[in-house]
């Protein structure tokens, strides 16, 4: 997320870096990327893509809606990449996980459609 770079930034800078995140995927809004997986991250080539708040909703939308999967913002990150065109050209697959998501913010989230 945009407003979660904690990986996203320690990839770019070879080293994990700390960061003030503030995302709605707050399932990835750690303060540094850990030594462990910057270190699995960098030995397979992982690159990074940011997306917005807003596509972090819309994919929430989409997977509840369409899909009628119940996730958590951070579970629908890789389709709101997925979605704006930001995961590359090829093949993509993509794991949806975690359903910590309390009623009061799925709600405020689907309204904003």
């Amino acid at each position: 997320p945009e407003r979660s770079t904690a990986v996203h930034d320690a990839l770019a800078a070879g080293r994990s870096v700390p960061v003030t995140p503030d995302s709605i995927a707050d399932g990835l809004s750690g303060p540094f990327a850990g030594k462990t997986a910057l270190a699995v991250l960098q030995a397979h080539g992982v690159e990074s893509v940011l997306v917005t708040e807003d596509e972090i909703e819309e994919a929430f939308r989409f997977l509840y809606l369409r899909a009628k999967l119940a996730c958590e913002p951070a579970g629908a990150v890789a389709v709101a990449a997925v979605l704006a065109g930001k995961a590359g050209a090829g093949p993509v697959g993509v794991v949806v996980s975690g359903g910590n998501v309390g009623a009061e913010t799925a709600s405020a989230i689907l309204a904003r459609r």
